[in-house]
């Protein structure tokens, strides 16, 4: 034992970082359970790229503008009105298309 060291089969942590953890199980559960977040809020989300691999998995030959129509909803359009009604932005300046079409 020349070399200094004192080697234990114990685990050692400061009396206070019992109680940091306690006082963060305490505080999370006051908050609640975290809520799931949705793909596209994540930094690193790619729409493009997320078109791209669900055409490459359903293996057809899908254009993107198809698969972009396909994923609008009816409601997404009726969101995209009252918003632009609340910025007074005229209602004919967006080209989206209900994906009836493909039905």
């Amino acid at each position: 034992m020349g070399s200094g060291y004192f080697l234990t089969n114990e685990r050692f942590f400061r009396n206070s970082y019992s109680r940091v953890l306690r006082t963060m199980k305490v505080r999370r559960s006051i908050i609640g359970p975290e809520r799931t977040r949705r793909r596209n809020e994540f930094d690193n989300w790619n729409y493009k790229a997320e078109l791209y691999a669900f055409s490459q998995r359903l293996s057809e030959n899908i254009s993107e503008e198809t698969l972009r129509l396909a994923f609008i909803h009816d409601s997404y359009i009726q969101k995209e009105e009252q918003k632009r009604k609340e910025l007074d932005i005229p209602s004919g300046t967006y080209n989206l298309l209900l994906n009836q079409t493909l039905l």
